[in-house]
Protein backbone atom coordinates (compact mmCIF):
# COMPACT_ATOMS: atom_id res chain seq x y z
CA UNK A 1 0.00 0.00 0.00
CA UNK A 2 1.24 3.53 -0.85
CA UNK A 3 2.36 5.55 1.84
CA UNK A 4 3.51 9.19 0.43
CA UNK A 5 1.31 11.74 0.93
CA UNK A 6 0.52 13.44 -2.50
CA UNK A 7 -0.52 17.28 -2.40
CA UNK A 8 -4.42 18.24 -3.49
CA UNK A 9 -5.15 20.34 -5.63
CA UNK A 10 -7.63 21.66 -2.95
CA UNK A 11 -5.36 24.02 -0.43
CA UNK A 12 -4.89 21.90 2.68
CA UNK A 13 -6.14 18.47 1.48
CA UNK A 14 -3.49 15.66 1.01
CA UNK A 15 -3.71 11.95 0.18
CA UNK A 16 -2.34 8.58 -0.41
CA UNK A 17 -3.37 6.47 -3.00
CA UNK A 18 -4.77 2.57 -2.54
CA UNK A 19 -2.48 0.25 -4.30
CA UNK A 20 -5.62 -1.61 -5.43
CA UNK A 21 -8.62 -0.64 -4.62
CA UNK A 22 -10.54 1.76 -6.36
CA UNK A 23 -13.85 3.82 -5.48
CA UNK A 24 -15.95 4.61 -8.83
CA UNK A 25 -13.03 4.84 -11.93
CA UNK A 26 -10.38 6.92 -9.78
CA UNK A 27 -8.27 4.92 -7.18
CA UNK A 28 -9.50 5.00 -3.81
CA UNK A 29 -7.89 8.03 -1.41
CA UNK A 30 -7.06 8.60 1.69
CA UNK A 31 -7.27 11.84 3.04
CA UNK A 32 -6.05 14.30 5.31
CA UNK A 33 -6.64 17.67 6.56
CA UNK A 34 -3.55 19.73 6.75
CA UNK A 35 -3.73 23.10 8.46
CA UNK A 36 -1.90 25.38 10.90
CA UNK A 37 -3.76 25.91 14.99
CA UNK A 38 -2.18 28.06 17.74
CA UNK A 39 0.94 28.17 16.14
CA UNK A 40 1.61 24.63 15.08
CA UNK A 41 0.75 22.52 11.73
CA UNK A 42 -2.45 19.84 12.46
CA UNK A 43 -3.02 16.97 10.63
CA UNK A 44 -6.11 15.09 10.80
CA UNK A 45 -7.52 12.32 9.05
CA UNK A 46 -10.77 12.45 7.08
CA UNK A 47 -10.11 8.46 5.69
CA UNK A 48 -10.86 6.47 2.73
CA UNK A 49 -12.97 8.06 0.32
CA UNK A 50 -15.21 4.89 -0.29
CA UNK A 51 -15.86 4.69 3.34
CA UNK A 52 -16.55 8.15 4.54
CA UNK A 53 -18.28 9.50 1.48
CA UNK A 54 -16.25 12.86 1.78
CA UNK A 55 -14.32 13.79 -1.76
CA UNK A 56 -11.32 16.19 -2.18
CA UNK A 57 -13.86 18.86 -2.59
CA UNK A 58 -15.79 17.96 0.42
CA UNK A 59 -12.59 17.85 2.28
CA UNK A 60 -11.43 21.42 1.48
CA UNK A 61 -14.85 22.76 2.47
CA UNK A 62 -14.69 20.85 5.78
CA UNK A 63 -11.54 22.68 5.82
CA UNK A 64 -13.20 26.60 5.25
CA UNK A 65 -15.58 25.29 7.78
CA UNK A 66 -12.74 24.99 10.67
CA UNK A 67 -10.64 27.76 9.23
CA UNK A 68 -13.74 30.08 9.41
CA UNK A 69 -14.98 29.12 13.38
CA UNK A 70 -10.68 29.78 14.25
CA UNK A 71 -11.23 33.24 13.17
CA UNK A 72 -14.55 33.93 14.40
CA UNK A 73 -14.74 31.72 17.45
CA UNK A 74 -18.17 29.97 16.47
CA UNK A 75 -18.24 26.36 15.68
CA UNK A 76 -15.90 23.63 15.98
CA UNK A 77 -12.08 24.95 15.03
CA UNK A 78 -10.88 21.30 14.61
CA UNK A 79 -11.48 18.28 13.00
CA UNK A 80 -11.56 16.74 16.47
CA UNK A 81 -13.57 19.26 17.73
CA UNK A 82 -16.22 18.86 15.00
CA UNK A 83 -16.07 14.73 15.35
CA UNK A 84 -16.96 15.08 19.37
CA UNK A 85 -19.68 17.42 18.67
CA UNK A 86 -20.92 15.29 16.44
CA UNK A 87 -20.79 12.78 18.72
CA UNK A 88 -22.40 14.63 22.08
CA UNK A 89 -25.44 15.86 18.82
CA UNK A 90 -25.90 11.95 18.35
CA UNK A 91 -25.51 11.42 22.03
CA UNK A 92 -28.61 13.94 22.56
CA UNK A 93 -30.27 13.17 19.99
CA UNK A 94 -30.73 9.53 21.13
CA UNK A 95 -31.65 10.63 24.47
CA UNK A 96 -34.52 12.70 23.35
CA UNK A 97 -35.76 9.43 21.06
CA UNK A 98 -35.44 6.98 24.34
CA UNK A 99 -37.33 9.93 26.12
CA UNK A 100 -39.52 10.87 23.76
CA UNK A 101 -40.35 7.10 23.38
CA UNK A 102 -40.85 6.60 26.76
CA UNK A 103 -42.97 9.43 27.31
CA UNK A 104 -44.99 7.85 24.46
CA UNK A 105 -45.27 4.19 25.85
CA UNK A 106 -46.31 6.31 29.51
CA UNK A 107 -49.34 7.96 27.80
CA UNK A 108 -50.31 4.97 25.67
CA UNK A 109 -50.26 3.45 29.21
CA UNK A 110 -52.27 5.85 30.55
CA UNK A 111 -54.82 5.73 27.93
CA UNK A 112 -54.86 2.13 28.29
CA UNK A 113 -55.49 2.28 31.88
CA UNK A 114 -58.21 5.36 31.64
CA UNK A 115 -60.64 2.57 29.94
CA UNK A 116 -60.02 -0.49 32.29
CA UNK A 117 -63.01 -1.03 34.65
CA UNK A 118 -63.41 -2.28 37.61
CA UNK A 119 -65.67 -5.04 35.58
CA UNK A 120 -62.81 -6.12 33.72
CA UNK A 121 -60.19 -6.33 36.49
CA UNK A 122 -62.45 -8.20 38.56
CA UNK A 123 -62.99 -10.95 35.85
CA UNK A 124 -59.05 -11.74 36.05
CA UNK A 125 -58.85 -11.38 39.67
CA UNK A 126 -61.65 -13.74 40.42
CA UNK A 127 -60.00 -16.04 37.80
CA UNK A 128 -56.80 -16.07 39.44
CA UNK A 129 -58.97 -16.18 43.27
CA UNK A 130 -60.94 -18.72 42.48
CA UNK A 131 -57.88 -21.22 42.49
CA UNK A 132 -55.80 -19.89 44.72
CA UNK A 133 -57.72 -18.97 48.11
CA UNK A 134 -59.89 -21.22 50.50
CA UNK A 135 -63.40 -22.65 48.87
CA UNK A 136 -64.53 -20.88 51.53
CA UNK A 137 -63.05 -17.42 51.16
CA UNK A 138 -63.76 -17.22 47.88
CA UNK A 139 -67.45 -18.23 47.79
CA UNK A 140 -67.91 -15.38 50.08
CA UNK A 141 -66.13 -13.10 47.78
CA UNK A 142 -67.84 -14.19 44.61
CA UNK A 143 -71.29 -13.40 46.93
CA UNK A 144 -70.23 -10.24 47.21
CA UNK A 145 -69.58 -9.46 44.26
CA UNK A 146 -72.78 -10.61 42.73
CA UNK A 147 -74.83 -8.86 45.02
CA UNK A 148 -73.58 -5.26 46.16
CA UNK A 149 -70.43 -4.70 44.10
CA UNK A 150 -71.32 -5.75 40.82
CA UNK A 151 -74.26 -3.50 40.22
CA UNK A 152 -72.25 -0.32 40.91
CA UNK A 153 -68.94 -0.84 39.64
CA UNK A 154 -68.94 -3.62 36.65
CA UNK A 155 -69.07 -0.52 34.07
CA UNK A 156 -66.99 2.04 36.34
CA UNK A 157 -63.33 2.91 34.86
CA UNK A 158 -60.89 2.10 37.68
CA UNK A 159 -59.63 5.81 37.97
CA UNK A 160 -63.18 6.78 38.52
CA UNK A 161 -63.87 4.81 41.53
CA UNK A 162 -64.14 7.03 44.52
CA UNK A 163 -64.26 7.07 48.43
CA UNK A 164 -67.88 8.50 48.00
CA UNK A 165 -68.82 5.58 45.80
CA UNK A 166 -67.41 3.10 47.88
CA UNK A 167 -69.41 4.53 51.24
CA UNK A 168 -72.01 4.65 49.07
CA UNK A 169 -72.06 1.07 48.41
CA UNK A 170 -71.66 0.47 51.99
CA UNK A 171 -74.70 2.49 52.99
CA UNK A 172 -76.54 0.24 50.42
CA UNK A 173 -75.71 -2.54 52.55
CA UNK A 174 -76.45 -1.78 55.73
CA UNK A 175 -79.80 -0.08 54.74
CA UNK A 176 -80.84 -3.18 53.64
CA UNK A 177 -80.78 -4.60 56.61
CA UNK A 178 -77.50 -6.36 56.05
CA UNK A 179 -74.77 -6.63 59.08
CA UNK A 180 -72.03 -3.97 59.26
CA UNK A 181 -70.00 -6.78 58.90
CA UNK A 182 -70.94 -7.40 55.37
CA UNK A 183 -70.38 -3.77 54.60
CA UNK A 184 -67.15 -4.23 56.14
CA UNK A 185 -66.48 -7.61 54.64
CA UNK A 186 -67.81 -6.00 50.66
CA UNK A 187 -65.28 -2.99 51.32
CA UNK A 188 -62.06 -5.21 51.69
CA UNK A 189 -63.05 -7.30 48.68
CA UNK A 190 -62.41 -3.80 46.56
CA UNK A 191 -59.51 -3.01 48.74
CA UNK A 192 -58.20 -6.35 47.82
CA UNK A 193 -58.57 -5.74 43.74
CA UNK A 194 -57.10 -2.38 43.57
CA UNK A 195 -53.93 -3.84 45.36
CA UNK A 196 -54.08 -6.69 42.69
CA UNK A 197 -54.83 -4.51 39.94
CA UNK A 198 -51.57 -1.96 40.79
CA UNK A 199 -49.26 -5.64 41.34
CA UNK A 200 -49.84 -6.33 37.58
CA UNK A 201 -46.99 -6.16 35.06
CA UNK A 202 -47.71 -3.79 33.25
CA UNK A 203 -50.32 -2.51 36.21
CA UNK A 204 -53.66 -2.22 35.19
CA UNK A 205 -53.90 0.94 37.81
CA UNK A 206 -51.30 3.70 39.70
CA UNK A 207 -53.54 5.90 41.82
CA UNK A 208 -53.52 5.37 45.25
CA UNK A 209 -56.48 2.56 46.52
CA UNK A 210 -59.36 4.16 47.12
CA UNK A 211 -60.59 2.14 49.93
CA UNK A 212 -57.92 3.64 52.01
CA UNK A 213 -59.21 7.03 51.77
CA UNK A 214 -62.91 5.47 52.43
CA UNK A 215 -64.21 5.41 56.10
CA UNK A 216 -65.15 2.21 57.25
CA UNK A 217 -68.73 1.25 58.58
CA UNK A 218 -68.52 0.80 62.41
CA UNK A 219 -68.64 -2.76 63.16
CA UNK A 220 -70.47 -4.23 66.08
CA UNK A 221 -70.03 -7.78 66.68
CA UNK A 222 -71.06 -7.58 70.59
CA UNK A 223 -73.96 -9.94 71.52
CA UNK A 224 -75.58 -8.12 74.75
CA UNK A 225 -78.21 -11.01 75.74
CA UNK A 226 -77.51 -14.30 76.41
CA UNK A 227 -80.09 -17.06 77.40
CA UNK A 228 -81.25 -17.53 80.49
CA UNK A 229 -80.44 -21.64 81.76
CA UNK A 230 -84.22 -22.52 80.68
CA UNK A 231 -84.23 -21.33 77.71
CA UNK A 232 -81.02 -23.16 76.75
CA UNK A 233 -82.59 -26.23 78.07
CA UNK A 234 -85.89 -25.78 75.49
CA UNK A 235 -83.55 -24.97 72.92
CA UNK A 236 -81.53 -28.35 73.01
CA UNK A 237 -84.38 -30.07 73.54
CA UNK A 238 -85.81 -28.61 70.90
CA UNK A 239 -82.84 -29.38 68.49
CA UNK A 240 -82.66 -32.83 69.85
CA UNK A 241 -86.39 -34.04 68.80
CA UNK A 242 -85.59 -32.23 65.55
CA UNK A 243 -85.43 -35.91 63.30
CA UNK A 244 -83.41 -33.68 60.85
CA UNK A 245 -81.48 -31.33 63.70
CA UNK A 246 -78.93 -34.07 65.57
CA UNK A 247 -75.70 -32.87 64.10
CA UNK A 248 -77.28 -29.52 65.55
CA UNK A 249 -77.85 -30.71 68.93
CA UNK A 250 -74.36 -31.87 69.43
CA UNK A 251 -72.95 -29.18 68.29
CA UNK A 252 -74.58 -26.35 70.06
CA UNK A 253 -74.29 -28.47 73.26
CA UNK A 254 -70.44 -28.28 72.33
CA UNK A 255 -71.06 -24.52 71.96
CA UNK A 256 -73.15 -23.64 74.96
CA UNK A 257 -71.04 -26.37 77.29
CA UNK A 258 -67.25 -25.31 76.20
CA UNK A 259 -67.43 -21.82 74.43
CA UNK A 260 -66.52 -22.91 71.43
CA UNK A 261 -67.15 -20.66 68.18
CA UNK A 262 -68.87 -22.42 64.93
CA UNK A 263 -65.76 -22.77 62.93
CA UNK A 264 -64.13 -24.28 65.50
CA UNK A 265 -66.72 -27.10 66.24
CA UNK A 266 -66.99 -27.73 62.59
CA UNK A 267 -63.55 -28.47 62.25
CA UNK A 268 -63.13 -30.45 65.06
CA UNK A 269 -61.86 -34.32 64.24
CA UNK A 270 -61.64 -36.97 66.31
CA UNK A 271 -57.91 -36.59 67.21
CA UNK A 272 -58.42 -33.18 69.12
CA UNK A 273 -60.95 -35.11 71.43
CA UNK A 274 -59.25 -36.69 74.39
CA UNK A 275 -62.51 -38.64 75.84
CA UNK A 276 -60.42 -40.13 78.98
CA UNK A 277 -59.27 -36.68 80.48
CA UNK A 278 -62.05 -34.79 78.92
CA UNK A 279 -60.19 -32.16 77.05
CA UNK A 280 -60.41 -30.93 73.13
CA UNK A 281 -57.34 -29.01 71.34
CA UNK A 282 -58.60 -26.58 69.46
CA UNK A 283 -55.75 -26.96 66.84
CA UNK A 284 -53.99 -23.27 65.85
CA UNK A 285 -54.77 -23.61 62.24
CA UNK A 286 -58.64 -23.55 63.13
CA UNK A 287 -58.66 -21.04 66.25
CA UNK A 288 -59.25 -17.57 65.26
CA UNK A 289 -56.61 -15.78 67.40
CA UNK A 290 -53.94 -17.97 65.78
CA UNK A 291 -53.16 -19.67 69.01
CA UNK A 292 -54.02 -23.22 70.09
CA UNK A 293 -55.90 -23.94 73.11
CA UNK A 294 -57.01 -26.81 75.75
CA UNK A 295 -61.17 -26.52 76.95
CA UNK A 296 -62.37 -28.90 79.29
CA UNK A 297 -65.85 -30.79 78.34
CA UNK A 298 -68.92 -31.38 80.70
CA UNK A 299 -70.67 -34.52 81.41
CA UNK A 300 -72.73 -33.78 78.60
CA UNK A 301 -70.39 -33.57 76.26
CA UNK A 302 -68.66 -36.25 76.89
CA UNK A 303 -71.31 -38.56 77.00
CA UNK A 304 -72.59 -36.98 73.64
CA UNK A 305 -69.18 -37.91 71.76
CA UNK A 306 -69.29 -41.00 73.19
CA UNK A 307 -72.48 -41.99 71.69
CA UNK A 308 -71.55 -40.83 68.29
CA UNK A 309 -70.41 -43.45 65.72
CA UNK A 310 -66.25 -42.60 66.11
CA UNK A 311 -64.46 -42.25 62.66
CA UNK A 312 -60.92 -42.51 61.78
CA UNK A 313 -58.20 -40.19 63.76
CA UNK A 314 -58.19 -37.86 61.51
CA UNK A 315 -62.07 -37.79 60.43
CA UNK A 316 -64.33 -34.82 61.15
CA UNK A 317 -66.62 -35.35 63.86
CA UNK A 318 -69.70 -33.53 62.26
CA UNK A 319 -69.11 -33.71 58.10
CA UNK A 320 -71.84 -32.33 55.85
CA UNK A 321 -73.57 -35.03 53.71
CA UNK A 322 -70.21 -35.19 51.74
CA UNK A 323 -67.71 -35.51 54.09
CA UNK A 324 -66.28 -32.23 54.23
CA UNK A 325 -65.90 -29.07 56.81
CA UNK A 326 -69.92 -27.40 57.13
CA UNK A 327 -70.08 -23.82 56.29
CA UNK A 328 -72.80 -22.40 58.51
CA UNK A 329 -75.22 -24.08 61.20
CA UNK A 330 -78.36 -25.70 60.01
CA UNK A 331 -81.49 -23.85 59.15
CA UNK A 332 -83.09 -26.29 61.65
CA UNK A 333 -81.04 -24.11 64.78
CA UNK A 334 -83.11 -21.25 63.36
CA UNK A 335 -86.51 -22.88 62.90
CA UNK A 336 -86.31 -23.81 66.62
CA UNK A 337 -85.21 -20.30 67.54
CA UNK A 338 -88.60 -18.86 66.03
CA UNK A 339 -90.73 -21.74 67.02
CA UNK A 340 -89.87 -21.00 70.64
CA UNK A 341 -90.58 -17.42 70.25
CA UNK A 342 -86.77 -16.33 71.47
CA UNK A 343 -86.80 -13.87 68.94
CA UNK A 344 -89.86 -12.62 68.76
CA UNK A 345 -90.54 -8.64 69.02
CA UNK A 346 -86.36 -8.43 68.88
CA UNK A 347 -85.34 -6.05 66.26
CA UNK A 348 -81.99 -5.48 67.50
CA UNK A 349 -79.56 -7.46 66.05
CA UNK A 350 -77.38 -7.14 69.74
CA UNK A 351 -80.35 -9.25 71.30
CA UNK A 352 -81.30 -11.49 68.64
CA UNK A 353 -80.53 -14.83 69.38
CA UNK A 354 -78.16 -16.68 66.73
CA UNK A 355 -75.60 -19.66 67.00
CA UNK A 356 -73.00 -17.88 68.11
CA UNK A 357 -75.23 -16.60 71.28
CA UNK A 358 -74.31 -19.95 72.85
CA UNK A 359 -70.29 -18.76 73.37
CA UNK A 360 -71.68 -15.86 74.40
CA UNK A 361 -74.14 -17.72 76.98
CA UNK A 362 -71.52 -19.75 78.05
CA UNK A 363 -68.78 -17.11 79.10
CA UNK A 364 -71.85 -14.83 80.71
CA UNK A 365 -72.77 -17.88 83.09
CA UNK A 366 -68.85 -18.87 83.75
CA UNK A 367 -68.59 -15.13 84.97
CA UNK A 368 -72.34 -14.55 86.99
CA UNK A 369 -70.80 -18.03 88.46
CA UNK A 370 -67.72 -16.46 89.90
CA UNK A 371 -65.04 -17.36 87.13
CA UNK A 372 -62.28 -14.54 86.55
CA UNK A 373 -62.02 -12.72 83.53
CA UNK A 374 -58.58 -14.01 82.74
CA UNK A 375 -60.00 -17.61 82.90
CA UNK A 376 -62.70 -16.59 80.46
CA UNK A 377 -60.37 -15.06 78.31
CA UNK A 378 -58.04 -18.40 78.22
CA UNK A 379 -61.48 -20.49 77.70
CA UNK A 380 -62.97 -18.55 74.36
CA UNK A 381 -59.55 -17.99 72.87
CA UNK A 382 -59.46 -14.28 72.68
CA UNK A 383 -56.52 -12.39 71.53
CA UNK A 384 -56.95 -9.61 74.23
CA UNK A 385 -58.51 -8.58 77.18
CA UNK A 386 -60.51 -6.12 75.71
CA UNK A 387 -62.62 -8.78 74.05
CA UNK A 388 -63.63 -10.40 77.61
CA UNK A 389 -64.22 -7.05 79.31
CA UNK A 390 -67.67 -7.03 77.69
CA UNK A 391 -69.09 -9.36 80.55
CA UNK A 392 -66.93 -7.87 83.41
CA UNK A 393 -70.59 -5.98 83.91
CA UNK A 394 -71.87 -9.71 85.14
CA UNK A 395 -69.89 -10.07 88.04
CA UNK A 396 -70.11 -6.95 90.19
CA UNK A 397 -70.23 -9.33 93.74
CA UNK A 398 -66.82 -10.58 92.50
CA UNK A 399 -66.06 -6.73 92.24
CA UNK A 400 -67.46 -5.99 95.03
CA UNK A 401 -65.41 -9.15 97.22
CA UNK A 402 -62.26 -7.39 96.05
CA UNK A 403 -63.21 -4.09 97.40
CA UNK A 404 -63.77 -6.00 100.40
CA UNK A 405 -60.20 -7.75 100.18
CA UNK A 406 -58.75 -4.59 99.52
CA UNK A 407 -60.37 -2.43 102.60
CA UNK A 408 -59.08 -5.46 104.81
CA UNK A 409 -56.02 -4.89 103.58
CA UNK A 410 -55.99 -1.49 103.80
CA UNK A 411 -57.26 -1.56 107.66
CA UNK A 412 -54.26 -3.94 108.77
CA UNK A 413 -52.02 -1.80 107.10
CA UNK A 414 -53.63 1.41 109.56
CA UNK A 415 -52.87 -1.08 112.78
CA UNK A 416 -49.34 -1.88 112.10
CA UNK A 417 -46.37 -0.29 113.97
CA UNK A 418 -44.78 2.63 112.73
CA UNK A 419 -41.36 2.19 111.97
CA UNK A 420 -39.47 5.62 112.67
CA UNK A 421 -36.69 6.70 109.97
CA UNK A 422 -33.16 6.26 110.45
CA UNK A 423 -31.29 9.56 111.81
CA UNK A 424 -35.16 10.91 113.50
CA UNK A 425 -35.32 10.24 117.26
Amino acid sequence: MAKEWIKSTYPGIRYRVHPDRRHGNAPDKYLQLVYKWEGRTVAESIGWISKTGINEKAASLILADLQRAQKTGEGPRTLKEKRELAELARQDDKQRRAEAEAERLRLEQEQRIEGITFGQVWAQYAEESSRTKAPKTWKREAELWAGWIEPELVSMPMKKVSPFLLAKIQKKIVDAGKAPRTAFYALQVIRQVFNWAKAQDPAFYTGDNPVTHTKKVKVNNKRHRFLSHGEAASLLAALKQSKKGPDTHDMALVSLHCGLRWGEIASLRWQDVNLEDGSIYIRQAVSKSGKGRTVFMTSQVKDMLLGRMQGDHDSLIFPDRYGNIKQRPSKYFEKAVNELGLNKGRTSREDRIVFHSLRHTCASWLVCSGVSLYQVQKLLGHGSHTMTERYSHLAPDNLRQTASILEQAVSKAQGAKVIPMEGKR
